[in-house]
């Protein structure tokens, strides 16, 4: 009985422990999931490059492609140019209105796969996307209509 009684109790403290990590970090995306709220509308997609995607489900903006989780888009031996424009052409046509890195340390338009096609997309995103607010060391890019004035 108290062996079984063990097993319930470990593992009920892993799902808590769980638990509150999660909460933990959602308490510290609060910050950003406001700032998210006041800059845009309910209509407005918002990006999270990376694999935040909680801070698109507690702002309740959509994400502008269905990649919500970039990763794999940027694993040599997966991804294919075809994955890359799509992604791509997703988020131009949708245009977000905020593309938020939530990778600090590396580049947003790092892929793998390198062609005409992606750095020309890519170009166009680096020109309509201007870095306007860093939070929480994620830094926040806004959409504008001209080019940016880097």
């Amino acid at each position: 009985v108290v062996a079984i009684a063990t097993v319930f109790v470990r593992d009920s403290f892993y799902i808590y422990m769980n638990q509150l990590y999660t909460y933990r970090k959602l308490t510290k995306n609060e910050v950003l999931i406001s700032y998210i709220k006041d800059a845009t509308t309910a209509d407005d997609y918002v990006l999270l490059w990376g694999a935040e995607t909680s801070v698109n489900y507690f702002s309740q903006r959509k994400s502008p492609t269905r990649f919500v989780y970039q990763y794999p888009l940027l694993r040599e031996g997966y991804v294919t140019e075809e994955l890359i424009v799509e992604f791509l052409d997703d988020v131009i046509r949708n245009r977000p209105r905020l593309i938020i890195n939530t990778h600090s340390s590396t580049s947003m338009y790092e892929f793998t796969i390198h062609t005409a096609t992606m750095d020309e997309k890519i170009a166009y995103l680096q020109s309509h996307y201007c870095a306007v607010q860093n939070i929480d060391s994620w830094m926040v890019y806004e959409y504008v209509e001209d080019q940016c004035a880097h």
